[in-house]
């Protein structure tokens, strides 16, 4: 996938039995990112509390390396849609997360005619990627790279918000 203004990048689709009020606190709580990805602990406020503009940090530690993945929330409609900007000296890019009711058919016909319904939800995930610290003239060049590892990265972290929705 390709972002807006030619970043690279990746999309991804989750379905999940989970109520959309669950899979927006899973999602949006950056402390529980940390709690399923490797050497990584995040901090920021709770997915109630985030506004426009609220910061969140996840620090990746290996050892004496590590870096911080800084985010700002630049819109939110809780419950439903956040857009990140990541403003990191290490990683740039815009994430938009969108929560989706989904009902599914459950169970026999009713003898009034109805399908039972039961809930759930569907989370899109999209994300662009650009390396800010890189100078100008290598820039294409990165551009390159980021779109090339783009598939590897965005099955990462679909594997991670599979884990963070896991009833």
């Amino acid at each position: 996938m390709m972002g807006r203004m030619g970043r690279a990048g990746f999309a991804f689709r989750i379905d999940t039995a989970l109520a959309p009020h669950e899979a927006w606190r899973r999602v949006v709580d950056v402390s529980a990112h940390g709690e399923v990805v490797p050497f990584t602990t995040g901090r920021g406020p709770a997915p109630e509390d985030a506004v426009v503009g609220s910061r969140y940090v996840a620090r990746t530690r290996l050892g004496p390396l590590g870096f911080d993945d800084v985010m700002v929330v630049r819109e939110i409609e809780a419950g439903r849609r956040v857009v990140f900007e990541k403003v990191g000296r290490l990683l740039g890019g815009v994430v938009t997360v969108e929560i989706t009711p989904v009902r599914r058919a459950a169970g026999p016909d009713r003898a009034d005619g109805e399908r039972g319904l039961d809930g759930g939800a569907q989370v899109a995930w999209e994300q662009s990627i650009t390396l800010p610290w890189v100078p100008g003239r290598l820039r294409p060049a990165a551009a390159f790279v980021t779109r090339v590892a783009a598939p590897a990265i965005g099955a990462g972290y679909r594997r991670v918000v599979t884990k963070l929705l896991d009833p």
